[in-house]
């Protein structure tokens, strides 16, 4: 039985939490797997093969000596039919992390544990003659002792699998241009293999995940987005098919830019200077229409032979001068394309060539 499982691990995963056994689907072995993908475990098989795993204690308890610790026995854990390991609970009911030492008497087994606040935390004994008596050490001194149980360990409460990194915290979205936003988050986890990044627009549909970052990244810089749009984001640590949960939702909203308008006054290229103007009479301009300009094709022809941006397109057909002409290229229109007055002329005035592309991203 759980064959996938490395036996006797080193205590490298030192907290292991919760997982509400709500909308599961059913594995072998009585783990499951969560709605949000996240991976369970069963407390006891955690303790036998990780030696140990964590639970959050919300209770009060001034333990003993007034330390908010108290240490219990679970029993034993058996292989074969024979006695291996006894398991111990270390309550923490403090509002801070507890360093501890757990011995068994008469022998030089021990171990230093650190207890999370608000915290049971079970442990498999590294003393194999699990029947031994057990203390607990804090700040240099016993201040418990108890008796190995003679039960056999069973937990059937879930748990995070150990394999599973945990959630990242700090997430921030931040608008870094009117098409990027910027994230940031805190890593929590050891053993993450990346972290995969979702995007919807704000109160629109499912999250869709977009990216999936090296191990050991905090920051990611989204450049595929809309102007004027919010976008909320949330993000897992992933190792392998082990996932964290998801981190709190941010959001954030890309900058607006102020469309700057254009004027064929010449008929030239796209991107040949002195074809435009920002009034429809006044001087040529050095510039060309960008993917924030609103242009205007009123008695020109103009060729376009290298993909181009703008925000509004519009064709002012009277007299049939107007012409626009795609050749081998992708002219992307971020909001619309228009053509005006002479309306049953359009399909004429637009001439796309050779495998040219006129794209609409709102028709």
């Amino acid at each position: 039985m759980f064959n996938y499982l490395k036996p006797l691990m080193p205590q490298v995963f030192s907290l292991l939490s919760v997982i509400a056994c709500t909308t599961s689907v059913s594995f072998a072995n009585d783990t499951a797997l969560n709605s949000d993908g996240a991976t369970t475990i069963r407390l006891d098989e955690a303790v036998r093969y990780f030696g140990r795993a964590d639970l959050p204690f919300p209770g009060t308890d001034a333990g003993k000596q007034n330390t908010g610790l108290r240490l219990v026995s679970h029993g034993k854990i058996r292989e074969s039919g024979q006695e291996r390991y006894s398991v111990w609970r270390i309550r923490n009911a403090t509002n801070e992390v507890k360093s501890v030492v757990l011995k068994a008497h008469g022998n030089s087994a021990e171990q230093s544990l650190s207890i999370p606040a608000h915290t049971e935390t079970f442990v498999r004994s590294g003393h194999y003659q699990g029947s031994a008596t057990h203390r607990l050490f804090y700040q240099g001194r016993q201040i418990d002792v108890k008796a190995s149980s003679p039960s056999d360990f069973s937990d059937s409460r879930l748990v995070r699998h150990p394999g599973a990194p945990n959630e990242s915290t700090n997430l921030v979205a931040q608008a870094a241009s009117d098409r990027e936003i910027y994230l940031t988050w805190k890593d929590q986890s050891d053993n993450e293999r990346g972290f995969a990044i979702e995007r919807r627009p704000e109160g629109s549909g499912a999250f869709q995940r977009i990216f999936t970052t090296r191990v050991n990244e905090e920051a990611f810089l989204d450049t595929t987005l809309v102007s004027g749009v919010t976008y909320q984001y949330r993000i897992q640590a992933v190792n392998g098919d082990w996932v964290s949960n998801y981190s709190d939702t941010t959001a954030a909203t890309t900058m607006l830019v102020s469309p700057v308008t254009y004027y064929a006054i010449a008929s030239n290229d796209w991107t040949t200077p002195l074809t435009w103007s920002h009034t429809k009479q006044g001087p040529p301009t050095v510039s060309t229409p960008h993917e924030a300009a609103l242009v205007f094709i009123n008695g020109h022809a103009i060729s376009l032979d290298g993909d181009q941006l703008c925000t509004k397109l519009s064709l002012d057909t009277e007299g049939t001068s107007s012409l626009l002409t795609i050749e081998g290229a992708t002219l992307t229109v971020r909001d619309r394309v228009t053509v005006e007055k002479n309306c049953e002329a359009c399909i004429s005035n637009i001439i796309i060539n050779n495998k040219g592309r006129l794209h609409c991203e709102n028709p």
